[in-house]
């Protein structure tokens, strides 16, 4: 019997954070070189304690912007495959333990499924293991553990996966400005600001990014006259930055 497609649906530093469990997740689980980018409708909508209280990013009701998919190295036939897939993917996210509810508070798994029988039966066992988790509620994903986010092509059309799973997290600032979320990286400088950078240069965009990098470049934090990633994706995104925020020529 073959495996069904399945792939997990990335949103933010999951694509690009060195952090040594997330490196090993990528390593172990998906294959970076076939990323898929997708149109998901996403924003800068969560505070991060973690983060210095910058932003992350969480899914939205708005218009799609761009996210990436990555297919895992092994599909997934059974319940307990899906859940195994789940449980590493939510040990990436949270930095919590393989075992007990594939939640939190702040966020939890969710997953898209699509419309074969194995699919179909896939979802059913899904939804009745999350319905005795005791989740929260969170934006972008049902109760019963179920993607809500709309995932469409940027190009083409995409793959027919069977099961896309993602990592939801609780917005916390869903009418923050662009004034609101660039302020928090220009006044921090702890690095959080790569965040936002690296992003852009990974291909994770949304509709204010442009903007943003404009709001930082007329702030001029400290750390913006010698950040080569914040050129780079300023580069990427064709925004012109003052002369302040270009290197020295030698």
């Amino acid at each position: 019997m073959n495996q069904p497609n399945a792939a997990i649906l990335a949103i933010g530093s999951l694509v690009w954070d060195t952090d040594d469990a997330r490196r090993r997740w990528r390593t172990t689980n998906v294959t970076m070189g076939r990323a898929i980018p997708a149109r998901v409708p996403i924003m800068y909508g969560r505070r991060s304690v973690k983060r210095g209280k910058t932003f992350t990013m969480t899914f939205s009701t708005g218009p799609g912007w761009e996210a990436l998919i990555l297919p895992l190295k092994r599909g997934i036939d059974s319940f307990d495959d899906l859940v195994r897939c789940a449980r590493g993917l939510w040990q990436a996210e949270s930095g919590g333990h393989a075992s007990g509810p594939i939640c939190a508070p702040w966020g939890r798994v969710a997953i898209r499924f699509g419309r074969t029988n194995r699919a179909r039966r896939l979802a059913s066992e899904w939804s009745t293991f999350n319905r005795n988790q005791g989740c929260a509620t969170i934006a972008g994903a049902s109760d019963d553990g179920r993607l809500l986010a709309p995932i469409r092509a940027v190009r083409g059309r995409l793959p027919r996966f069977d099961v896309i799973l993602a990592a939801a997290t609780q917005p916390t600032d869903t009418a923050a400005t662009v004034s609101e979320i660039g302020a928090a990286w220009c006044e921090q400088a702890e690095g959080y600001e790569h965040y936002l950078f690296q992003n852009i240069v990974h291909g994770i965009r949304t509709r204010i990014d442009s903007s943003l990098l404009r709001f930082i470049d007329q702030q001029a934090p400290a750390w913006s006259t010698t950040s080569s990633p914040f050129r780079l994706a300023a580069r990427r995104l064709g925004v012109v930055l003052s002369k302040r925020a270009r290197p020295k020529s030698k």
